[in-house]
């Protein structure tokens, strides 16, 4: 939701009240039917965690970051829930097995190496697919640690912003 224009959410507030968006021009004022369930999604910060070492960003890019949200327009939703981050070795999907099967250490060294960067998951699902190709051109059936190495180290934007907000802070 921060990634919106807080007047373009701002202008949500009426129709959430009153189920209807009224128009008014020169000459004349049309009312519409507005009943609709908003349900919208944000990270708790521009990084997407807000402590930890996961955390690359100060409490004061956090808060204007989620000042973008007014007030009024958050004490129209009735529920706001925490989706936490997922315990460490749940990481791994059915469709990454598929494709791009890791080795139980190869995988541990990967998610090791996330949380040592304060990666997202998504991130850890393009490092394996980046991964996946490396081995494909160098012909090999299975990723290994090398190819997952090179994968990482292709992450210097990562590594850029984690050493940029330990500096600031």
């Amino acid at each position: 939701m921060p990634e919106f224009e807080r007047k373009v959410l701002d202008s949500l507030r009426e129709p959430l009240e009153s189920g209807q968006i009224v128009i008014s021009r020169a000459t004349a004022k049309t009312t519409f039917p507005a009943r609709f369930q908003l349900i919208g999604a944000l990270n708790p910060s521009p990084t997407g965690y807000y402590e930890g070492n996961q955390s690359r960003t100060n409490p004061q890019a956090i808060l204007r970051y989620l000042s973008r949200l007014s007030g009024p327009l958050l004490d129209r939703f009735d529920m706001s829930l925490e989706i936490p981050a997922l315990p460490r070795g749940t990481l791994t999907t059915r469709e990454l097995d598929q494709y791009c099967g890791l080795s139980l250490q190869d995988a541990e060294f990967l998610e090791n190496a996330l949380h040592q960067l304060g990666l997202s998951i998504r991130a850890y699902h393009r490092i394996i697919k980046v991964a996946r190709t490396i081995a494909d051109l160098a012909e090999q059936e299975h990723i290994q640690r090398s190819h997952l190495a090179e994968a990482l180290g292709y992450r210097a934007m990562d590594r850029l912003l984690k050493q940029l907000s330990s500096q600031v802070v």
